[in-house]
């Protein structure tokens, strides 16, 4: 488990990555990563950086308060509230964020169906 209060990170990416023989994905503890279809190189769905130190996010999940008006996401990018904190938890086959914010907590899990 990863926990990042503020103004803390890693040293850099703690990468889970998530496959079965058709489709995969990357995903980092702050929820940046990318998606693929049968072969990792020749088949990337959304943009990928072979950089190990920078997090690019490729994929993203917003939340938003209509009421409000407040946007944030569920991980710590995109959008990162520095007076807030994040958790993530990379597993066998799965990646779990949890983050609460404006009286709202989130908790996003991440896998890929072996079937």
């Amino acid at each position: 488990m990863t926990v990042l209060g503020p103004g803390q990170r890693t040293p850099a990416p703690w990468l889970n990555i998530i496959a079965n023989p058709e489709f995969g994905f990357q995903v980092s503890e702050s929820g940046g990563g990318y998606t693929w279809s049968t072969n990792r190189q020749a088949n990337q769905l959304t943009p990928w950086s072979n950089d190990p130190v920078v997090d690019p996010c490729s994929e993203a999940f917003f939340l938003r308060d209509d009421e409000t008006g407040h946007l944030w996401s569920p991980t710590a990018s995109p959008i990162r509230l520095e007076n807030t904190r994040y958790i993530a938890s990379h597993g066998f086959g799965y990646s779990r964020f949890e983050h609460a914010v404006y009286g709202i907590k989130t908790e996003l899990v991440q896998f890929v169906s072996w079937h």
